[in-house]
């Protein structure tokens, strides 16, 4: 489960996504990345990502706002990168719109 959160971590912080949890203390099923663009919107990430049946988490931490990505259950490796294509595909779309 580890190898896969790091994957899951790497992936999207190669895409400039800001992790809210250092790598040293992040746990194994979630990682949280910050909204870290004007313009963002959870919910619009949270829809589109829904119809490719993949489910994200609002969350405030010290009342900054993040989304959460888990990876528990079981995942293969080819699924959770084809997740993270659809996640970074629809974050891509969002920052051409700012």
């Amino acid at each position: 489960m580890l190898k896969k959160n790091k994957l899951l971590r790497s992936r999207l912080e190669e895409a400039e996504l800001k992790s809210y949890i250092s790598q040293e203390v992040q746990c194994q099923i979630m990682v949280l990345f910050r909204y870290h663009w004007s313009g963002f919107s959870f919910y619009e990430l949270y829809l589109k990502l829904l119809e490719k049946n993949i489910v994200i988490y609002s969350a405030q931490i010290n009342n900054e706002d993040v989304f959460r990505l888990g990876n528990i259950g079981h995942i293969l490796y080819q699924d959770l990168n084809t997740y993270i294509d659809y996640i970074l595909e629809e974050i891509d779309e969002m920052r051409e719109k700012i």
